[in-house]
């Protein structure tokens, strides 16, 4: 395969991914993976303008979540997660969160 071949066909492919702000969802919560095993909560989609409420009424994050067999710790609410969420009403946050980042609740009612 010539060299401009593999670049375009490369590029296209590339073009073609979506690319999300969240690793991976489990029971309705969008999740980043930020180290072997913890995660924080974020939103769904690749920006926060990419849905709007996403997170719904009363949420219970979990202290920890199982993905692909492997358990993680739920250690942070990302920036933003929890953006533009107007019909949200409670979040039970469990004591493994040791972080929330800047905007995490950001036009939140």
């Amino acid at each position: 395969m010539n060299r401009n071949l593999f670049i375009t066909i490369l590029i296209l492919t590339f073009i073609g991914l979506k690319t999300y702000a969240h690793d991976f969802e489990a029971k309705g919560i969008y999740y980043n993976i930020i180290s072997e095993k913890k995660v924080e909560v974020t939103y769904k989609g690749e920006s926060t303008d990419s849905y709007s409420d996403e997170y719904i009424g009363a949420i219970k994050i979990p202290s920890s979540v199982s993905y692909y067999g492997t358990k993680y710790s739920v250690v942070a609410i990302g920036e933003r997660a929890f953006y533009d969420c107007e019909k949200l009403t409670s979040v039970k946050i469990p004591k493994s969160v040791i972080a929330i980042d800047d905007r995490a609740f950001y036009s939140c009612k």
